[in-house]
């Protein structure tokens, strides 16, 4: 009977909890864009439909182009590591990653450094400036560098799905005599049309969703998609809130149709794409014109865009050039100085981010839990959790601005760092319920009940028994939304309460006002830091793999990502 009513009470909580964070916020949305004289203070909008239609058609556009962009991307790397297996597979795989651990933004504050005319790099591109900037500052540019940040997440599917099925089919029509691009073109490419469905929805929700590349690089072109012109009515006074939440509408619907197909594929596949296997070959020369290949698309997508961030970081004056006379380290310190601004925003982001993640994680992990129980009122606690991947980040924001900031609600969040500790946690929640998942899965049922036969109590079941066997996946899920919450972009800068900086905030206020230096070395230290936390908790993982001689974490680049959450 105590176990009875302590799972209601766990269940009820739940469904408090979710409707706290996804289920008011979204009847907050319809609500408002029917009838926003329910929500005290929302007026009627006098948006016009020309600038609605032509955002509306820019964000489908963007989300297509990502979409084609990173599948083919991907497609080619994962056929390239799995056929022509180039040498030191492992390394080229994790080098594959590091687009994914940078966020958007800060790819497209640099790549705007890097093709802004007349700028301290311009002139070393002679007559390809002019080619690089027209491109950088154009919708399939805002496309490239979106996709970019979203390449692995598909090459993980598609290299995931061919590890699950191998290739018996293609050696089949091998035999039979189908030639080489026969065989591509009528057996492997309609085997992967699953995982590439799905992997383009996944890109095209993103697309839709991106708000900080195309306000770092739309207003230099005029470019203006739905989430820009959110936040242009929820930035700009006179603040138009009925209008920011009509256009959060229309960006729901897209979201929310865009999820349910991938839901549909993702069941489809059955199979669990986060475990890409590596290559590990011998010499040949296909396997170094592969390894030439990866190496030239990591240098393009990665390093490249992060020595724009580090140079600018450590020059003195932008107009005097690239020379050791002026280069300096005083952007790193006024950003490292306790008391500064700068040091604030890092204070306020690590803060946020290690809290927000532990309770992201501790809900998943009770969500997950509740969800193995087969009740239909469970798998509708995972429902209403995924549910989040269809909110859009600034739809989230514009959401709980109409929650939190209604006359009838008693709870002061708004205005308050709380409110972004809320939208961190609602943001993270589908990351941490895909590792919670995968958490739950490595605790057999048998060894509770054998446990509790014993007559173990659960407290000491949940140390020795559950936790051990849940610690891997769950450190991976917290490493990585650790590093989301870190960058987390739109909701930080909508949300933002006064006088209150995160690292996005910062960055997105100093590039605004000219000061690429500190901008550029918040972005630096933020992804230094990001990526030394990774590091110090996969070695974590690595040294109790090897202490216990137990399988634990297998790739560290396949386990670290959201797929299919």
């Amino acid at each position: 009977m105590q176990l009875t009513l302590g799972a209601v009470t766990v269940r009820g909580a739940l469904w408090v909890v979710l409707g706290i964070l996804v289920l008011a916020p979204l009847a907050a949305i319809l609500i408002g864009a029917i009838r926003p004289d329910l929500l005290g203070g929302v007026t009627a909008s006098n948006l016009p439909s020309a600038t609605l239609w032509s955002a509306t058609r820019n964000s489908l556009l963007l989300g297509v182009g990502v979409a084609v962009i990173a599948c083919t991307a991907a497609l080619i790397l994962a056929l390239s590591m799995e056929v022509l297996a180039p040498p030191l597979s492992a390394l080229w795989e994790a080098l594959l990653f590091l687009p994914f651990l940078s966020a958007p933004y800060l790819l497209g504050l640099a790549w705007g450094a890097l093709a802004l005319p007349n700028s301290i790099f311009s002139r070393h591109f002679g007559p390809f400036s002019n080619l690089l900037s027209r491109f950088v500052f154009s919708l399939i540019g805002i496309a490239f560098i979106t996709a970019t940040h979203l390449v692995p997440l598909v090459y993980t599917m598609i290299r995931g799905y061919l590890a699950g099925t191998g290739w018996r089919y293609e050696f089949a029509a091998r035999v039979h005599g189908l030639t080489r691009s026969a065989t591509f073109l009528r057996i492997t490419l309609p085997r992967l049309a699953v995982p590439l469905a799905a992997g383009a929805l996944i890109c095209f929700l993103a697309g839709i969703d991106e708000f900080g590349v195309p306000a770092m690089l739309g207003p230099y072109m005029g470019l203006t998609v739905l989430t820009t012109l959110i936040q242009s009515n929820l930035d700009v006074w006179p603040i138009n809130l009925a209008a920011a939440t009509r256009i959060a509408v229309v960006l729901l619907g897209m979201g929310l149709l865009a999820w349910g197909f991938y839901r549909h594929y993702d069941r489809v596949a059955g199979l669990d794409y986060s475990r890409p296997r590596s290559t590990n070959a011998g010499f040949s020369w296909t396997g170094v014109l592969a390894s030439a290949g990866i190496a030239g698309w990591v240098l393009f997508t990665s390093v490249l865009p992060i020595a724009v961030l580090v140079i600018l970081a450590l020059l003195r004056a932008d107009t005097l050039g690239i020379h050791w006379n002026n280069l300096t380290l005083q952007h790193f310190a006024t950003v490292l100085m306790p008391g500064r601004s700068g040091f604030q925003a890092l204070t306020t982001s690590f803060n946020l981010a290690w809290s927000s993640s532990l309770v992201a994680l501790l809900i998943a992990t009770l969500v997950a839990f509740a969800e193995r129980s087969g009740k239909r009122i469970d798998h509708a606690l995972d429902l209403v959790t995924t549910m989040l991947n269809a909110l859009p980040g600034v739809v989230l924001a514009v959401a709980l601005v109409l929650v939190w900031n209604a006359p009838w609600n008693p709870l002061p969040l708004y205005s308050h760092t709380a409110l972004l500790f809320v939208a961190y946690v609602s943001v993270l929640l589908p990351l941490a319920l895909r590792y919670a998942k995968t958490a739950t899965t490595r605790v057999e049922p048998n060894l509770l009940t054998a446990a509790r036969v014993h007559g173990v109590s659960p407290t000491t079941i949940i140390i020795h028994i559950t936790l051990p066997l849940m610690l891997p996946p769950l450190i991976g899920g917290f490493s990585i939304a650790f590093v989301f919450a870190m960058r987390e972009f739109v909701t930080s800068v909508l949300l933002q309460p006064p006088g209150t900086n995160t690292v996005s905030t910062f960055i997105f206020n100093e590039a605004q006002q000219g000061n690429s230096g500190s901008a550029m070395a918040m972005a630096v230290v933020s992804l230094s830091l990001s990526l030394v936390t990774v590091g110090i908790l996969y070695s974590l993982l690595w040294w109790k793999r090897r202490r216990h001689n137990t399988t634990g974490l297998r790739k560290a680049p396949s386990e670290l990502l959201p797929v299919n959450a």
